[in-house]
Order: C-alpha cells, then sequence, then structure tokens
C-alpha cells in the first residue's frame, strides 16, 4: 500500500522547491503518492493538487482579509481529504499564515509536520518561533542564518543549502542570448523583475517604467528587457508601455536577463536571491498598500528587506521601500552605480561572498534524506 503525504506549498517559488523536493524523494522511496496544494511544477511530478497556487498567492494582509472565507473552506477541505484517507506525514512548504494553522490542525490528529523552507521568523519576532517549536518535528531551512535560529531556540533543524545555487544559471550563452533578440552585442540592457503575482506587477511596474523613462534620457544606449513571470498577462504589460522606452518583454528567460544585463531592478522576494547568485548588482524595491505597510513596519524587526543585505550583514545593494520607492530616488541610485564602476565591482564582489553562504548544492537530495527518516 502506497504511503501518502500531504505537501502544501501556496506560492510559485515554493512549488519550484517542492517539486524538487518530490522528485528527490521518489528515488529514495518510489512508493510514495502525494496529494495537497501547489502549481504546475508539483502537478509534473504526479502530485495529486487539490488547490492550485493561482488560487493562494494573496498579497498583503488587506487580501487575506477579504479572502478570508476562501481559506477556511480551503483548510476545511484539506482535512476532509485527511480525514477520509489519514496521510503518514505532511510537508508544509513556506507559506506561514495558512501552513502554521494547519499544523496546528495536524498536530491534534497526531501527523507528524516536516516545515520546508522556513517563514522569514527571524524579521517577524519570537511568537512563531515558539508555535513552530510546539507544532513542528522538524525545520529544512535555505539559510545558514536559521539553523542557528532554530537550533538556540530547541527546533530539530538542518540546513541543506540554497536550491538556487544549481538552479540559477542561464541555458544561453551571452552571445546566444544577443542573438535570439537580434542584438548588437554592445547594446547595453537593464532588467526589470516586477513580481510573479499580477498584484505585483501592477504595484510595481508603472514605477519601473518611469525609472525607465529617466535613466534612457540619461543614458541613450540603454535599452530595457521585462521578465514576464508564468501566469502573468503579457498583453496587459504590453497596454502599459510608454511609446518611448525600447523595452521587450521575455518568458522563461529570468537568468539570462540577470547574469547579461548591465543592472537590474527587483521586486523583493526570491528574485534578490536569484539575482545576488546571477552576480549582477541590482536595485531592490517594494511597495504594498498602505495599510499592508503599516502593519507590517510595526511586526517586521530586522534591518534589511533584501534577502542578499541580510546574508552580508550589511548594506550591499540599494533598497527602496514603499514611499522611498519614487521613481527618480530609484533612477538617480541606478545612474550613480552605472557611472562609479568602483563601487559597481564592489557589490559584484559581494554578491560572490554571498553566493559562498548558500551552500555547495544538492539541497534537495539533501532535504529528501531528511525527510525520508521520518518514513
Amino acid at each position: 500500500m502506497k504511503e501518502r503525504i500531504l505537501i502544501v506549498a501556496g506560492e510559485v517559488s515554493g512549488d519550484l522547491h517542492a517539486a524538487g523536493l518530490i522528485s528527490a524523494l521518489k528515488k529514495i522511496k518510489p512508493e510514495l503518492e502525494f496529494f495537497g496544494i501547489g502549481g504546475s511544477q508539483m502537478q509534473n511530478r504526479g502530485v495529486k493538487v487539490l488547490y492550485h497556487t493561482d488560487k493562494m498567492a494573496f498579497l498583503g494582509f488587506w487580501e487575506v482579509l477579504r479572502h478570508l472565507g476562501f481559506i477556511r473552506q480551503v483548510r476545511r477541505s484539506l482535512l476532509e481529504e485527511i480525514d477520509g484517507r489519514p496521510c503518514r506525514l505532511a510537508i508544509l512548504v513556506d507559506y506561514p499564515g495558512f501552513n502554521l494553522r494547519l499544523a496546528n490542525d495536524l498536530k491534534k490528529r497526531k501527523i507528524p509536520v516536516i516545515y520546508y523552507i522556513s517563514p522569514q521568523v527571524w524579521a517577524w519576532g519570537g511568537k512563531r518561533i515558539e508555535k513552530i517549536r510546539r507544532l513542528v518535528e522538524h525545520m529544512i531551512v535555505f539559510f545558514p542564518f536559521e539553523e542557528s535560529l532554530y537550533s538556540q531556540n530547541k527546533v530539530k533543524v538542518n540546513f541543506v543549502g540554497h536550491p538556487l545555487v544549481e538552479l540559477a544559471k542561464p541555458t544561453l550563452t551571452r552571445e546566444e542570448f544577443y542573438r535570439s533578440l537580434n542584438a548588437p552585442s554592445e547594446q547595453k540592457f537593464i532588467g526589470l523583475f516586477p513580481g510573479s503575482r499580477p498584484q505585483e506587477v501592477e504595484q510595481h511596474l508603472p514605477i519601473m517604467l518611469k525609472v525607465g523613462q529617466i535613466l534612457k534620457k540619461r543614458r541613450k544606449e540603454l535599452a530595457f528587457l521585462i521578465a514576464v513571470a508564468p501566469g502573468i498577462n503579457s498583453e496587459k504589460i504590453r497596454s502599459m508601455l510608454p511609446a518611448d522606452l525600447p523595452v521587450r518583454l521575455l518568458s522563461n528567460r529570468n537568468y539570462e536577463i540577470m547574469s547579461y544585463s548591465e543592472l537590474l531592478l527587483v521586486k523583493s522576494g526570491t528574485s534578490t536571491v536569484e539575482a545576488a547568485l546571477c552576480g549582477t548588482p541590482f536595485a531592490v524595491m517594494y511597495r504594498t498598500s498602505p495599510l499592508s505597510y503599516v502593519i507590517a513596519k510595526r511586526l517586521v524587526k530586522v534591518p534589511h528587506l533584501a534577502m542578499a543585505n541580510l546574508l552580508a550583514e550589511k548594506r550591499v545593494v540599494p533598497e527602496f521601500i514603499q514611499n522611498q520607492a519614487h521613481p527618480q530616488n530609484i533612477a538617480s541610485e541606478m545612474h550613480n552605480l552605472l557611472e562609479d564602476q568602483q563601487r559597481y565591482q564592489s557589490i559584484k564582489t559581494e554578491l560572490g561572498k554571498i553566493r559562498k553562504k548558500l551552500g555547495s548544492g544538492n539541497a534537495y537530495q539533501k532535504a529528501a534524506e531528511v525527510v525520508a527518516e521520518y518514513l
């Protein structure tokens, strides 16, 4: 009889890393059967997806409140599935607002919980760590400082390294990429990464495009590349583009854009880790609703938002948060980076040091070995 495992990933990056873990687990135990919440990557690994990540990616406190009824319905449905056909183990992937509540329900049912990809407890303070210690059997983490934090708080933990160390690499050479764009070899690109959710793109892309217009006036040779995430409507983005800005939309070419652009402007999130690994200097921006920002500002306890800066334990790449994320401010800083080659090279050097902190590879295999101990 197949052993059933519940796996819950409510976001695009969680779907990617959960799929990698599932592939590694199936090499160890081919008979495993997975069900839960996930996206296309998990579906491609044979997971019975009860709810797709497309329906679960809510941005900010207000969005969550608006969809509270649906979120509760999803949790009830999962628990009904578990009560009808029990599972051996649960793997919860980041997504703490939903997953920590679910962990409480699973604890009552005596289903062991492995938490894969830590919530940002280091940013939100100690209460979530106490909850994790009570509800979670084992943490599997991607960042070295998370291992120290959980160990200090007597939570079983393994740092497996970050899978993006191996994944965040272009598949095309620079020459092949430029040829695919029909661009001259001397063309200088600025890469824009407005986010992976529709709300994020609506919030960040208009500012990024204004930054592009300001930079273009100062540096005539620049052109711009927008990374379009899966599930984002390209036509809607095209309708936002100003006529005076040379810009192209690219899908499935994130690592080429990150590796071969002169400079990047990245919405805070997983993309900042990918950008750091690709080694191109970048600026980080983030805007959310005023209500969400006020609440987050009271709760968040870290000196930096970008993971590159948290890992470096200092401000390596510039950050522009909420009201600071004004086109003129961002454009001035990015222009300065392009002009100041010494500072530009210094950032590249620091990004290289960050890469070394994120492990040596085989993160999915190492994570699968931890999970297999509970089967």
